[in-house]
């Protein structure tokens, strides 16, 4: 006869604060990622503002905190990915320029919240990942 062995579960309903993820990812490493906006929350910011709570959990510890204004203007953000030991966030549109020239859609931070770079990883992202050796998959 097998033995069954049930899987770990946890809530994330404390990490979440009644808000609904913009984004969530499970980095190579099985972690979870989620991108919570700061707008619309219970106690939180007016609509207008332009922030998010990135947030990493392993079974039922918060292992990385941080709070990011969003970059480049924009009011929304659809993934969230660990980039070593940098944070990758991204968009899933890339608008043009006048000139032709693509607005980046993705932005690396660091652990401390300050941004790193900006990239454009191209338009109409249904879905990015990045692997264990920091390869991103779009």
């Amino acid at each position: 006869m097998d033995t069954i062995t049930p899987s770990l579960t946890y809530s994330v309903a404390e990490v979440l604060g009644g808000r609904e993820p913009a984004a969530f990812d499970i980095g190579p490493d099985g972690h979870v990622w989620f991108m919570l906006p700061l707008a619309g929350a219970p106690g939180a910011a007016p609509e207008g503002d332009k922030r998010f709570r990135i947030v990493e959990l392993a079974q039922d510890r918060v292992l990385f905190d941080l709070t990011i204004d969003c970059p480049g203007g924009r009011r929304e953000l659809s993934s969230v990915n660990p980039l070593g030991e940098q944070v990758l966030v991204a968009w899933s549109h890339a608008d043009t320029r006048a000139d032709g020239t693509w607005e980046p859609n993705a932005w690396v931070y660091g652990r401390d919240g300050v941004q790193q770079r900006a990239l454009t990883l191209g338009d109409g992202i249904e879905c990015l990942q990045v692997a264990g050796d920091d390869v991103v998959w779009t």
